[in-house]
């Protein structure tokens, strides 16, 4: 398409355009003079009405002819007077209506005056702390600028300190350097150290074995005494073999050759033992062996010391141990089944997985022995020592433990099936890990621990037992600051 084309088109449109707008002031033209004309007639017939118009051309009429009737002139003046009045009542009201307008516009601006004094009072106080604010803000200011002079002479030293600081650092590096020499030199003496003391360390534990095996040597040579105090034993018992009794004076040879044995360490698998006598074991096994009568055991055990005996798995079935001196001996994995150990003294001794089934502990002492998985079934443990003693995995079953003491003892997996605890003291020790408890009896036992009753549900309801099977403290006491209260407990 031209440009000429283009400019026709457009053309046209503008021609359009004035045309429309044409069009449009002759309507407006139209309208307005229509509304003038309508609004003259509404106007005039308003003012003056059909009626008067033709009571005016009546008498106009009328007058013409020259005689005018009294109708006539009546009705004209009537009209007249209808009209003066509807419009003094419509002036009237004309007048009334800006009245009223300005009465209701003055309360208005009474009004909006209170609310205009109302305003300026807030904006006073506004103003006020509008001012205040700014006394603020001006000594903040003032804050803020001292401030940053504090903070630019803090920087001030900061900067200086920095500098001290990397000249220390510079030090630093230096002493560190030299440390590190130092270190690297100790480090070197330290290896030669050690070096020293391993050779120090495997000296004396050479040393050590040297002074064990020349006990051992002390101690074999006492086995020559041993031998002839043995072959005297036999002569005595062959010459009264009925009575199987020693004279005094080989009992003083035994005792004398028992308390001379000494407790040493001996090599075992290439380590040194724990301290132990197997002579003393040895000549304990001896005695036992060669059924004496009680009264010579009861003389020799009085006097003679039996510490640190080497008893392991020994036999000592049905044998008679009454009130003799068994500290720190070891017998672990023995066999005590029916022996008499009534009074007997067991501090500290292992008896780890020993056999004492049916053997009597009369008031023996046990303290702080260890009878890990030992076999006590039927036991006659009346008033027994076992305070801190380990009792874990040990069988109690049936046994009679009237009186005994237990205080501070392990009774992890202990099985206490049918055991009798009448009287016994607890002291600080928990049910709470025991084994079995079913049928248990601890009447009138004591303890120190508080929590003694609810460790001893607790393992009761949550184990196996039946806790309706279980004999509950009928009478227990719980002993706190050396006071007893009594506390009664029904199954």
């Amino acid at each position: 398409m031209t440009s000429s084309e283009e400019k026709d088109k457009e053309i046209e449109k503008l021609r359009k355009i004035i045309a429309s707008y044409e069009a449009n002031k002759v309507k407006q033209q139209r309208f307005t003079r229509n509304f003038a004309t309508k609004t003259t007639q509404l106007i005039y017939h308003f003012l003056f009405g059909k009626k008067l118009k033709d009571s005016i051309h009546a008498f106009l009429k009328e007058l013409s002819q020259g005689k005018v009737s009294q109708d006539t002139s009546s009705e004209l003046i009537a009209n007249i007077i209808i009209r003066l009045t509807r419009v003094g009542f419509f002036a009237l009201i004309g007048l009334l209506i800006p009245f009223f307008f300005l009465v209701f516009q003055t309360n208005i601006l009474l009004q909006q005056n209170k609310l205009m004094e109302r305003q300026n009072s807030k904006f006073d106080f506004q103003n006020n702390l509008v001012n205040r604010q700014n006394g603020f803000v001006e000594q903040q200011n003032n804050l803020v600028n001292k401030q940053n002079e504090f903070i630019e002479q803090q920087n001030s030293k900061f900067d200086f300190q920095n500098s001290l600081v990397d000249k220390q650092n510079i030090l630093a590096g230096s002493q560190n350097s030299l440390l590190e020499f130092q270190n690297g030199l100790l480090g070197s003496q330290n290896s030669k150290f050690d070096f020293q003391n391993n050779l120090v360390t495997t000296q004396n534990r050479l040393i050590e074995i040297q002074n064990y095996l020349n006990e051992a040597n002390r101690q074999s040579s006492l086995i020559f005494l041993f031998n002839n105090i043995m072959d005297k034993v036999n002569e005595e018992l062959q010459e009264n073999p009925n009575e199987r009794k020693l004279s005094p004076q080989l009992i003083g040879r035994i005792v004398a050759l028992a308390n001379s044995f000494k407790p040493y360490r001996f090599l075992e698998e290439d380590s040194l033992s724990n301290l132990l006598s197997p002579e003393r074991g040895q000549l304990l096994i001896t005695l036992l062996g060669s059924k004496l009568d009680t009264s010579v055991y009861d003389q020799i055990f009085r006097e003679a010391s039996f510490e640190y005996a080497d008893l392991r798995g020994a036999n000592l079935t049905r044998s008679y141990l009454k009130r003799a001196n068994l500290r720190k001996v070891n017998l672990n994995d023995a066999n005590l089944n029916k022996a008499i150990l009534d009074s007997i003294d067991l501090q500290g001794a292992n008896l780890n997985q020993a056999n004492l089934t049916s053997t009597s502990l009369k008031k023996a002492n046990l303290s702080n022995a260890t009878l890990v998985g030992t076999d006590l079934k039927m036991a006659r443990l009346d008033s027994v020592i076992l305070n801190g003693a380990d009792l874990s995995n040990a069988s109690f079953k049936l046994a009679n433990l009237v009186g005994a003491g237990l205080d501070n003892t392990n009774l992890n997996n202990t099985d206490f099936f049918y055991a009798n605890l009448t009287q016994a003291f607890l002291g600080n020790t928990s049910f709470k890990t025991t084994g079995s408890l079913r049928f248990i009896t601890l009447e009138n036992a004591r303890t120190y621990n508080p929590e003694f009753l609810k460790d001893f549900e607790v393992n009761t309801s949550t184990g196996s037992e039946d806790i309706s099977k279980v004999y509950i403290l009928k009478e227990a006491y719980i002993q706190r600051e050396l006071k007893y209260y009594l506390i009664i407990r029904r199954k």
